[in-house]
């Protein structure tokens, strides 16, 4: 799978490091070290990331899984930098934490095609509309068979 179709030069984004800052860009872009959590945003529930319950445990990904999520995040035509907001709620189904120490965490949203990004308390959510069909096999691929993703499309 290509997060980059137009096979572009894979280099840091500027758009993108000023966007998440230097510190969170750099752990998103390095770390080695990646969990992804099934989310349910409706439910209430003791086990919860970021606010939203928990289905089963975690998943480490694999090395070419991190290399295909990280590339995804990494390309600058998937995020909607504009000042344009989205009316509706943002419930996100998977959440991805970077790193073992300092932890940057990614929230998707797949009703709204967001993306949110915590590091150090800071939060920051962007659009992510261009990068729905990559999400899609990528979830598909890191959790196969799953009956909440079997629809999503």
């Amino acid at each position: 799978m290509n997060a980059y179709p137009d096979d572009t030069v894979k280099k840091p984004d500027k758009a993108i490091k000023r966007f998440l800052g230097e510190e969170a860009y750099k752990l998103m872009v390095t770390s080695d070290s990646v969990q992804a959590y099934i989310l349910d945003p409706m439910a209430k529930g003791e086990a919860l990331f970021h606010g939203y319950a928990i289905f089963d445990k975690p998943k480490k990904l694999s090395k070419e899984e991190v290399e295909e999520v990280r590339a995804i995040l990494s390309n600058q035509s998937n995020y909607g930098f504009d000042r344009i907001r989205k009316s509706c709620a943002f419930m996100p189904v998977i959440g991805l934490q970077f790193g073992s120490r300092t932890k940057l965490t990614v929230l998707i949203s797949m009703a709204c095609d967001e993306w949110s990004f915590v590091y150090k308390g800071v939060k920051k959510k962007e659009d992510c509309d261009k990068a729905r069909p990559q999400l899609v096999k990528f979830i598909k691929t890191i959790f196969p068979g799953d009956k909440a993703f079997e629809t999503l499309n």
